[in-house]
């Protein structure tokens, strides 16, 4: 993998957001890199599906709730009654799904990944245990060991699939060509093929 390729690839694509005041949204956006492509081609229905899961989560909420919160489950009332339309996008509320829907198993993966490090799980635990096996040589760690960061391949893939999204917002898709370059760029700079020899 070549790290500084990858590091000035992020530096273009950062840069693509540099003449922001110059484009046109078409379209709403979302925080998440994928979503953004779900938004753009479900529109209504897909907003319609975060609305439904939103309201199923403060369902939940108001439904675990005992007496002492000092918002009781008929405040909610208003908000959970709210009439939203059924949506058939609702199956890609699933990070799963959008990933299947776009064809991006690997990001799923490195998804999972994340997930299983940032919750309390046992990948998680096992970055603060050190040892050779045995109990008297085993020792619970202050800070995690070997915690992988976030290399410039994940940062520039996200970055990527966050502003192909965006791109599908403006009017007239303007980034197309130099997310087309970019993307043939980061194939070398991924897999290290066409890297000048030493």
């Amino acid at each position: 993998m070549d790290e500084s390729a990858l590091n000035v690839i992020i530096e273009d694509l950062y840069a693509l957001y540099d003449g922001s005041e110059s484009i046109e949204v078409a379209a709403s956006m979302i925080e998440h890199a994928l979503g953004l492509h779900w938004l753009a081609d479900a529109a209504e229905d897909a907003v319609d599906a975060l609305l439904t899961g939103h309201r199923e989560t403060w369902k939940k909420i108001a439904g675990s709730m005992t007496d002492g919160w000092p918002v009781t489950p008929e405040d909610l009332d208003p908000v959970l009654s709210i009439a939203i339309p059924k949506s058939s996008e609702s199956t890609y509320l699933a990070f799963k799904h959008l990933c299947g829907r776009y064809d991006e198993p690997d990001l799923y993966v490195a998804w999972l990944l994340e997930t299983g490090h940032s919750h309390a799980s046992y990948a998680s635990a096992a970055a603060y245990v050190e040892g050779d096996g045995t109990a008297a040589g085993t020792k619970l760690l202050e800070k995690a060991a070997n915690h992988r960061q976030a290399t410039a391949g994940v940062v520039a893939n996200l970055l990527f699939i966050a502003s192909v999204g965006f791109n599908t917002t403006l009017t007239g898709q303007p980034w197309t060509g130099r997310l087309e370059e970019v993307h043939a760029r980061m194939g070398f700079a991924i897999t290290g093929a066409g890297r000048a020899k030493p």
